[in-house]
């Protein structure tokens, strides 16, 4: 004979036991862990902001050290560290012709170590140490930009920076510093730096 009313009785039992002592002792256990991770991550968010702000602050006491270089002719400006004073005219500024082959690059102005002026396309490809040199691809100004650096045969240390202006005619920057003990090269985090404060400006 089946007992089946004792097992239903054991039953409802078991199921009484459960939801009067197991199942809120089990509730009572996960709200406690939901609110230790709630209140780890609301820790970690907090300290997130916290670096933020220090990183941001860093950045703005940095920005309260450079000057602006503004380019009325070529439409672009860049900040620069105060310390390298104001911008000078370079004796080597020429028109640059890309149909040329000895006109393809032109400095127009110098700020202590780093020149600017303008390239043509055709002046990375006919450069014998740019060819032989792999880019570093950065976004500046907007624009997927170059930055070529490599060592001349007279132990010379190139930067040289091609950014895209019009129909094959780029902003071109160069660092060019000989390596002695007595030179501060400007390092890349240096120059990303820079490079992250250039704009178009029409």
């Amino acid at each position: 004979m089946i007992k089946f009313n004792e097992v239903t009785w054991y039953s409802k039992l078991a199921a009484i036991i459960f939801f009067i002592g197991v199942f809120p002792a089990l509730c009572f256990y996960i709200g406690n862990r939901y609110g230790e991770v709630k209140s780890l991550t609301n820790i970690q968010y907090s300290e997130g902001l916290v670096s933020a702000k220090k990183n941001t602050n860093n950045k703005l006491e940095t920005a309260s050290n450079l000057k602006t270089y503004h380019s009325e002719k070529y439409g672009f400006e860049f900040k620069y560290p105060e310390k390298w004073g104001d911008p000078f005219i370079n004796t080597s500024i020429r028109k640059i012709d890309c149909n040329s082959d000895d006109t393809t690059v032109g400095i127009e102005y110098s700020i202590s170590v780093l020149s600017v002026g303008l390239a043509c396309e055709n002046y990375r490809f006919e450069t014998s140490d740019l060819v032989d040199t792999i880019p570093r691809k950065v976004m500046v100004g907007g624009k997927e930009s170059l930055i070529y650096e490599y060592t001349s045969a007279t132990n010379y240390t190139n930067k040289e920076i091609f950014i895209p202006k019009f129909d094959g005619i780029y902003i071109y920057l160069l660092h060019s510093y000989k390596n002695t003990p007595d030179n501060t090269p400007l390092t890349s985090s240096e120059l990303d730096t820079i490079l992250s404060t250039f704009k178009f400006i029409k």
